[in-house]
């Protein structure tokens, strides 16, 4: 599952990185962090875990969710800037 994640956040990274506009960022949002997202599934499995591997994995994926929050308003600041000085 640690695999399966670094390998979600990099692509995750590329396309909040390629978000041209609002709308764009919002779908990789959707894709992220919605009801349906891979991230949503993998908090799922967490209750399937022994309860030894439970904390450092919730971590991992609280750790990810995080970040890739912080990838989107940092995103989001950087497309409302561009917008402004067009």
């Amino acid at each position: 599952m640690e695999q399966e994640l670094s390998e979600l956040l990099a692509k995750i990274r590329e396309e909040i990185s390629q978000a041209a506009s609002e709308h764009d960022l919002n779908l990789a949002k959707s894709r992220a962090l919605g009801k349906k997202s891979f991230l949503t599934e993998m908090m799922r499995k967490l209750g399937s875990l022994p309860a030894e591997e439970k904390p450092l994995f919730g971590k991992r994926i609280n750790d990810f969710k995080k970040e890739v929050e912080s990838l989107l308003k940092q995103r989001s600041e950087e497309i409302l800037h561009q917008e402004h000085r067009k």
